[in-house]
């Protein structure tokens, strides 16, 4: 899947908004993007990994997933403690997403 997965972009399920992009997450073997993190509106700071092949389709600003918000509840949430930071280091996905909060 070769797609553009902006930041800070709104996040609609086939329900309607659910928050917005916060980073993305990146395979460091291949450099593919697998994930996005997920901003929720409606729970205070809570994030979750969301796989990219939930992804009908983005635009510049927005990105609309084939599924409903109650099927988010079965993703895992994103602790980024767990995950390491790649921007720019060594990696030729990051370095061209310069600004962009990357994790592998």
């Amino acid at each position: 899947m070769n797609m553009n997965i902006p930041l800070n972009a709104t996040v609609y399920t086939q329900d309607g908004q659910v928050g917005h992009t916060t980073c993305i997450i990146l395979n460091p073997i291949n450099q593919t993007v697998t994930h996005f993190v997920l901003q929720r509106n409606e729970l205070f700071g809570y994030q979750e990994l969301i796989p990219v092949t939930l992804i009908k389709e983005t635009t510049l600003d927005m990105i609309l997933l084939h599924c409903s918000t109650l099927d988010l509840a079965d993703l895992d949430p994103f602790n980024k403690s767990e995950f390491i930071g790649v921007n720019g280091a060594g990696s030729d996905f990051a370095a061209n997403n310069l600004g962009h909060e990357i994790f592998a």
